[in-house]
């Protein structure tokens, strides 16, 4: 878990919280995600509300073209989950949890390369995407001002 730079600066995070947690999946985009996608995300948000104190505020799809504009081709699209509930941060640090979600999630969302799980009203986010060897990964945590100042290089995000 790491509060990602863009997400500080609202690029990567960018999600209106609210403190009910709601019931619905909201694309960005009427009719953007197939059947299989939307049923994808329904089982996703049932797992994730199974787990004890852990609320999922909202699911967003989103466009890669400005955050990271070198997105695995014909995949130019990022479903954000904020979450809320005293478990939020600790849902973060499971790595293998968050993994397998986003894995079901790129696989039957066809225009999707990244998933990124975030905490509401805290910055705390992880990315996880489309590898080129076809994994899927959690993007590495680049410090700023001592790693390379591309911000946009795909598998890698600046954090703090």
């Amino acid at each position: 878990m790491y509060k990602s730079i863009a997400s500080l600066i609202g690029l990567n995070l960018c999600i209106a919280f609210s403190p009910t947690p709601l019931s619905f999946i909201q694309p960005a985009h009427a009719g953007d995600a197939s059947l299989s996608c939307q049923a994808t995300l329904r089982s996703v948000q049932a797992k994730l509300k199974q787990q004890p104190n852990l609320n999922v505020i909202s699911i967003n799809q989103r466009d890669l073209f400005q955050s990271h504009p070198n997105y695995p081709q014909g995949r130019p699209k990022e479903y954000v989950i904020a979450l809320g509930g005293s478990q939020a941060s600790n849902f973060l640090k499971s790595r293998q949890l968050m993994t397998t979600l986003a894995t079901q999630i790129i696989r039957n969302c066809e225009t999707v390369s990244l998933v990124t799980f975030g905490t509401a009203n805290s910055g705390d986010v992880v990315n996880l995407g489309l590898m080129p060897n076809g994994s899927i990964q959690i993007f590495e945590c680049l410090e700023p001002g001592r790693d390379s100042p591309d911000r946009r290089v795909w598998g890698k995000v600046f954090c703090v």
